[in-house]
């Protein structure tokens, strides 16, 4: 199995956790999601990103730019 199936089978499977759902249903323009380690921050930001870039769900507010540290 190539990354690409790894990911989009993860993006596939991808059920948000509570704090998560809040993260992707904010409607302010600048979002930050601050968890411990093995959270989930990096699937968020992932599927964040894939359904912007997909669809374009948040059209209107300023470029979507993020940083995963």
């Amino acid at each position: 199995m190539s990354i690409e199936d790894d990911l989009s089978a993860g993006l596939l499977s991808y059920r948000p956790m509570p704090p998560q759902k809040q993260f992707h249903n904010s409607t302010v323009p600048i979002r930050c999601l601050f968890a411990g380690n093995s959270a989930g921050k990096s699937w968020a930001l992932t599927a964040e990103s894939a359904l912007e870039l997909l669809t374009g769900r948040r059209k209107g507010h300023l470029p979507v730019h993020g940083w995963v540290l």
